[in-house]
């Protein structure tokens, strides 16, 4: 038995409202809706699921413009999501080039996490979250990071004449950098708005 806890997906990209999927002879736009609908897509926790025939312009309702760092993109919660996943969504969205990010609270032993795929991507980005939806990284690793800055600081306040900078930059800049882009992968480019084209 899967355990259930909360997550939300944010949908952008240009997405077509009039071209067809086979089998099953309907829409990208019907599949994607039909895909909510399955994971219990709705527009705020508890609420009632996203209908299976909804379209343009009641789609407009899920619509979420308030938050600075996305654009108009298409927001679907659900407090009760299978393992705090849209696996149906999450796996239309892969198969026709739709892009998402998606934030799953923690529970129990599963941790929080942000996921983010965009097309041309083999799987998505993950990223360990708080409750909040902020990335979460390793502390020992920043610790890490920081001893290694810490040493070159110090390596480089030894005014000693046989120092090789480039030698001491190697080991400490280097490494911290090495350190903390492991810790914080870079991020795929931010969602484009949810548009639906002819």
């Amino acid at each position: 038995m899967a355990d259930r806890f909360p997550a939300e997906i944010r949908i952008g990209g240009r997405l077509s409202g009039t071209a067809r999927l086979y089998p099953g002879d309907t829409t990208i736009l019907r599949g994607l809706v039909s895909a909510l609908n399955d994971d219990g897509g709705s527009r705020e926790y508890g609420d009632v699921v996203i209908p299976f025939d909804c379209e343009p312009p009641a789609l407009d309702t899920y619509l979420d413009s308030k938050r600075g760092s996305y654009k108009s993109v298409l927001l679907l919660k659900n407090d009760q999501a299978c393992n705090g996943e849209f696996e149906s969504t999450e796996e239309f969205c892969q198969k026709n080039g739709i892009p998402y990010d998606r934030w799953s609270d923690h529970y129990c032993e599963a941790d929080g996490e942000k996921a983010y795929w965009r097309p041309g991507m083999e799987s998505p980005t993950i990223h360990y979250a708080d409750s909040q939806g902020c990335e979460v990284v390793c502390g020992a690793t920043v610790r890490k990071a920081l001893a290694a800055l810490k040493n070159f600081e110090a390596s480089l306040s030894d005014r000693s004449e046989n120092i090789n900078v480039a030698l001491v930059f190697h080991g400490g800049v280097a490494e911290a950098m090495k350190l903390l882009e492991e810790a914080c992968p870079e991020l795929p480019p931010k969602l484009e708005s949810f548009e639906i084209i002819a």
